[in-house]
């Protein structure tokens, strides 16, 4: 059973691709900034109870994940077995909503140096 959970950078193939193409090592350099930074943020964005979860981070192939099975319940909220609700923190997508954009402006920066 896959009990990781995470996230890659969507919305940006075209300009990943067109990047990779031009200059594979440029491309990498991004990247790899990418998910430095989305670690370093995680540092301090991730819930810390016992701190399993900030431990179970990975960088897996072109995602970031938590390998802690309870990582999505954590995200998105989840009932209480007796009743109740406990919400979201939203943790994992307040890292990608701040490093989306500057992986982005990366990409379109290395291409027009690249013209």
């Amino acid at each position: 059973m896959d009990f990781t959970f995470g996230i890659s950078i969507k919305g940006t193939d075209a300009l990943a691709e067109k990047l990779k193409k031009l200059d594979a090592i440029k491309y990498e350099e991004i990247r790899s900034k990418a998910f430095l930074h989305m670690w370093r943020i995680s540092e301090n964005a991730t819930p810390v109870k016992t701190g399993a979860l900030k431990r179970s981070r990975l960088i897996l192939d072109d995602r970031f994940v938590y390998t802690a099975p309870y990582a999505r319940y954590v995200e998105y909220g989840h009932t209480m077995p007796g009743g109740g609700y406990i919400p979201g923190q939203y943790y994992l997508k307040g890292i990608y909503d701040v490093v989306k954009p500057l992986y982005k402006e990366d990409l379109l920066k290395a291409l027009k140096e690249g013209d």
